[in-house]
């Protein structure tokens, strides 16, 4: 037998694995298809430059981080109300609750699916 032909596959369809890689390692597989991710931190979301995350083993209360190049700010999860800000960050304050009002679910759903055993601060209502 000579060398294995290797034969790649199209973007389309190894799309949604590299999508789950980036996110994290599976840790639970739920009946109904649902995935638990093991998480060090995430990127959920790009806003014109801003990049939204979510860490794993969080301390209260439930947030989301927004960053950008000369600064940071965290906000609630519940609510949306900023909980801390440096640098510029903080005068997109209302932007980004804005964003918060259009994206709360998607939020707070990717946050309940990715909280690792153990973790501290739980799941979210929606």
């Amino acid at each position: 037998m000579g060398e294995p032909v290797v034969l790649e596959l199209p973007d389309e369809m190894t799309k949604e694995l590299r999508q789950s890689i980036q996110i994290g390692q599976i840790v639970e597989i739920s009946e109904d298809g649902n995935h638990r991710y093991f998480l060090t931190d995430a990127v959920v979301d790009r806003v014109r430059g801003l990049k939204v995350e979510i860490y794993a083993n969080e301390h209260p209360p439930p947030h989301f981080h927004v960053i950008q190049n000369d600064g940071k700010a965290s906000f609630a999860l519940d609510d949306g109300r900023m909980l801390e800000a440096s640098g510029n960050t903080r005068h997109f304050k209302k932007n980004i609750e804005a964003y918060y009002i259009n994206n709360r679910t998607k939020l707070i759903e990717f946050w309940n699916s990715t909280r690792p055993d153990g973790c501290t601060v739980g799941p979210v209502a929606l």
